[in-house]
């Protein structure tokens, strides 16, 4: 017959105690704080770049996009030297796909890596927060 599992015993030495008698903070097994592990896995640090790529190309696209296309761009990812503008609708990606070519080269010169553009329409389920 199998070994029942541990408990938790607070009188028992495997759970680490402290000399005051409590559990020690760093017995293991025990989940850190949120912050430490993202800080360990880099998904943070993934996540401000990210945040720094989407402010860059939105003040850069801010003075040469008329205000209502400008607001029309959801997302802007850049991956792998492809620059993906994501439109709320079709109207708005046919817009924006007809103003693009005017902007390529300054684009190109504010961020050299990005040799391709692409427009695609953000899909409602993304944009509404429903599940799909």
């Amino acid at each position: 017959m199998p070994k029942p599992p541990p408990r938790l015993n607070r009188k028992s030495p495997k759970l680490g105690q402290s000399s005051a008698g409590r559990l020690s903070p760093l017995r293991p097994g025990k989940p850190g704080e949120i912050r430490d592990l993202l800080a360990l896995s880099g998904l943070a640090q993934t996540a401000r770049k990210f945040e720094g790529q989407q402010r860059d190309w939105r003040d850069f696209f801010a003075t040469k996009l008329e205000p209502g296309l400008l607001e029309a761009i959801v997302h802007y990812v850049e991956r792998d030297g492809t620059l993906t503008l994501h439109a709320s609708s079709a109207s708005w990606a046919a817009r924006l796909r007809f103003a693009l070519p005017a902007l390529t080269d300054e684009a190109r010169t504010f961020r050299p890596a990005v040799k391709k553009f692409v427009v695609k329409i953000q899909p409602v389920a993304a944009s509404t927060g429903a599940r799909t």
